[in-house]
């Protein structure tokens, strides 16, 4: 847990592509209510709002040209899925991801 809240990690390979390397992201959120975050990337910028009391919402970010739109659905207590469309004049992407927890995983440092 960071102050406060938590801290999401994840890193493993990308191939995209002829496009081939590690790949890593890692994000905060800090809990402002039941189902609600402010969700920061690890150097403490802000990135987006996150209000899942409903089961779902949908966020918009900025970066430069690009501009993602994401989609989170809580399906259960387990697992919930993610989805961006980036666009922008050189991007046209879907990026879905599920993620399940693993409840008895140990943690990694």
């Amino acid at each position: 847990m960071a102050e406060g809240g938590l801290s999401y990690r994840e890193a493993g390979d990308l191939a995209f592509a002829d496009v081939r390397g590690p790949a890593e992201r890692a994000y905060r959120f800090r809990f402002s209510g039941p189902g609600r975050a402010q969700v920061l990337f690890a150097d403490g910028r802000f990135f987006h709002a996150l209000d899942l009391s409903s089961g779902a919402d949908s966020v918009e970010y900025l970066c430069g040209d690009d501009l993602y739109r994401g989609h989170y659905v809580l399906e259960d207590a387990q697992r919930w899925t993610l989805r961006w469309r980036v666009t922008s004049p050189r991007k046209d992407l879907l990026l879905a991801t599920r993620y399940l927890r693993f409840a008895d995983a140990p943690a990694k440092e």
